[in-house]
């Protein structure tokens, strides 16, 4: 069964009631699933969300959650089974998700300015762990030296400008119209979330990100390291 993903339209939503749906036990661990929750699972660069759940007063950890078949596996120390339907009060750990909006929306942030001062190169890949973020960009024509500290204080402008972040959400059949440039491929019939940061272009994305800039308050770029065609840009919050 398909989770319904409370997240994508109210990222906001750290407390909520659900219904329980079944259990088991894969090569991750022990886990549950719902009929929806609020918890992100790890994907897109993004953390998984933790926190804890409370069903027949038995408060349970979350420790990590995925998505498997699209149904959302929340992982658990050990195996529960309840029956199906029993309600289950979810409750995410709020500073966590909080450090992991802001570093995802960092790096969307980090991929549009450089697209749009060095459109030699192409954001391929975002990493958005604390302690670790980076983007990693593919160059489409050369490989010339980035000036670190002018990226950085462009970043820092346009935070302090305070930009909304705007989402829509579409269906596959609609993202060219959208995002003629993306280089992979999504289904016609997929339902898809696109943001926008100020007027840059919109892009696909299913994490969790802040309403307007200025929530990230600085963000600090620490080192660009460039092998061949590759350049990775790593970050974090000041």
């Amino acid at each position: 069964m398909k989770t319904i993903l409370y997240y994508l339209k109210n990222p906001g939503l750290t407390e909520y009631a659900a219904q329980y749906q079944n259990h088991g036990i894969d090569e991750l661990g022990a886990y549950i699933t719902l009929d929806s929750t609020i918890f992100y699972p790890q994907g897109g660069g993004q953390p998984a969300d933790q926190g804890t759940m409370i069903i027949n007063d038995q408060i349970i950890e979350i420790h990590h959650v995925r998505t498997i078949n699209n149904e959302v596996r929340h992982y658990t120390k050990q195996p529960y089974s309840f029956n199906y339907g029993e309600t289950v009060f979810s409750k995410i750990d709020t500073s966590k998700r909080w450090l992991h909006t802001r570093l995802h929306t960092a790096g969307h942030l980090l991929s549009n300015i450089m697209e749009k001062i060095h459109p030699e190169w192409m954001a391929i890949k975002g990493h958005h762990f604390p302690g670790e973020a980076y983007v990693e960009f593919k160059s489409k024509q050369s490989t010339n030296a980035i000036d670190l500290e002018e990226l950085n204080q462009k970043i820092n402008h346009i935070i302090k400008s305070a930009p909304s972040l705007d989402t829509l959400f579409i269906s596959g059949k609609e993202l060219q119209q959208y995002c003629p440039n993306l280089p992979y491929a999504i289904p016609e019939e997929e339902q898809i979330r696109l943001i926008k940061i100020g007027d840059h272009p919109f892009q696909p994305c299913g994490g969790t990100h802040v309403s307007q800039l200025n929530e990230l308050k600085e963000v600090q770029l620490i080192k660009a390291k460039i092998k061949q065609d590759r350049l990775k840009i790593s970050y974090h919050l000041a």
